[in-house]
C-alpha cells in the first residue's frame, strides 16, 4: 500500500509540470512570433497615404507599372490607353480607341485589347492586326513575362495561346467547366496557373502545353482574380466569397484566409520587393497586406465604385476604379 502511495504521489506532481512547461513554451513561441511581426511590420515604408487623384473620364479597367514610378492604364468608357508619371503627377501619351473595352494587357511595344470575341493589337495608337478563335466574350488577357506568347481566358470555358511574333493561336486549352477570368504565369515562364467561375485553378505546363494538375481554390461563388509570390510558392485568389486565399504550390494546401473585403475581391498586386499583397474590391476598398505576417497593414477607402485594377512601382500604388478616377498611394 505504501509503494501505491507513492506511485501516486509520484505522479501528479510530474505531470503537473509537464504541463507547465509546454505552456511555457507556447508561451514563449508566441511571443517571439509576436516579436518578429513586429519587426517585420515596423521594416513597411507604404504608409497608405492618398497623393494624387485624377478624373480621366471613364471607368479603369487595367494598370500596370511601366517604368519605375510611372503606369500605364486603359478605360472602358472613353476606350483610351494612357501614361502616367505618379511623381510629377502626369498623363502623357494617351492614345484613343473607338469600340468597347472588356481588358487590356499592356506589351509597351504594343496592346492587346480584347473587345467581345476579338482581340486587337495596337501600336503606336493603331490597331494592326485582329486575333479571332474564342466564341464567347474574353474577360481576361496575360503576356508570359518574356513578352513572346499572348493569353486569353473566355466564357467559351478555353485559354487560347498566340505567338506575339506571328500573332496565330499555337494552343487552345481546354479543362474548366465554366468562364476562365483569371491567368498568371510563374516567374519563370514554366507553368500557367488560370481561374474561373468553376472554382478551379489548373495548372499548366508551358512546354508542353498539357494540364498538370487541378485543384479547389476554396472559393464559393468563383474566383476572379489570380496572382504569385516572386518566389512561385504561393499563389494568391480572390474571389465571390470576400476572401483572398493563399495556396501553397506544392502540395495546393490553403496557408491562410485573408479576410476584410465585403463584396468580391476583384484585383491583387504585390510590391516589388515581395512584402505587400495589395486586393481591390468591388466594396470600393484596397486592403494592404504585409504578405510573410499575413497582417492587415493597411485599409483604404479608395473609390466610390469597384476598384478594378491596382498595380505597385517604386514607392508608389495606382488604383483605378469604375468611379472614372486613378488615384497614387504612398
Amino acid at each position: 500500500m505504501e509503494d501505491e502511495s507513492k506511485n501516486t504521489s509520484s505522479i501528479i506532481p510530474l505531470g503537473s509540470t509537464g504541463l507547465v512547461r509546454v505552456s511555457n513554451s507556447i508561451s514563449l513561441t508566441s511571443k517571439l512570433i509576436e516579436e518578429n511581426n513586429k519587426r517585420q511590420l515596423e521594416k513597411v515604408k507604404f504608409q497608405g497615404v492618398l497623393i494624387t487623384e485624377n478624373n480621366v473620364q471613364g471607368s479603369v479597367i487595367s494598370t500596370a507599372s511601366y517604368q519605375f514610378e510611372e503606369f500605364i492604364a486603359s478605360t472602358n468608357n472613353s476606350c483610351s490607353i494612357f501614361k502616367y508619371d505618379a511623381k510629377r503627377n502626369q498623363l502623357w501619351g494617351k492614345n484613343n480607341y473607338n469600340g468597347n473595352f472588356d481588358c487590356v494587357v499592356f506589351g509597351f511595344v504594343f496592346d492587346a485589347i480584347a473587345s467581345g470575341r476579338n482581340i486587337y493589337i495596337s501600336k503606336n495608337g493603331k490597331i494592326t492586326n485582329t486575333l479571332e478563335g474564342h466564341n464567347r466574350q474574353i474577360h481576361t488577357l496575360l503576356l508570359s513575362r518574356d513578352k513572346k506568347f499572348l493569353f486569353s481566358g473566355s466564357g467559351d470555358k478555353s485559354i487560347r495561346v498566340w505567338d506575339t511574333n506571328t500573332w496565330e493561336c499555337i494552343k487552345v486549352l481546354e479543362g474548366h467547366d465554366w468562364l476562365v477570368n483569371s491567368l498568371i504565369t510563374d516567374f519563370d515562364d514554366r507553368y500557367l496557373y488560370s481561374g474561373g467561375w468553376d472554382s478551379f485553378i489548373i495548372k499548366w505546363d508551358l512546354q508542353t502545353y498539357s494540364e498538370v494538375d487541378r485543384f479547389y481554390s476554396g472559393h464559393i461563388g468563383g474566383i476572379k482574380c489570380i496572382a504569385i509570390s516572386k518566389n512561385n510558392q504561393t499563389i494568391i485568389t480572390g474571389g465571390g466569397d470576400q476572401i483572398v486565399r493563399l495556396t501553397d504550390t506544392k502540395n495546393y494546401k490553403i496557408i491562410v484566409e485573408l479576410k476584410g473585403h465585403t463584396d468580391f475581391v476583384s484585383c491583387l498586386a504585390i510590391s516589388e520587393d515581395n512584402s505587400l499583397l495589395a486586393s481591390g474590391g468591388w466594396d470600393g476598398s484596397i486592403n494592404i497586406w504585409h504578405l510573410d505576417t499575413r497582417v492587415l497593414v493597411k485599409n483604404l477607402k479608395a473609390h466610390s465604385g469597384h476598384v478594378n485594377s491596382i498595380s505597385f512601382s517604386g514607392e508608389y500604388l495606382l488604383s483605378g476604379g469604375s468611379d472614372g478616377f486613378i488615384k497614387t498611394w504612398k
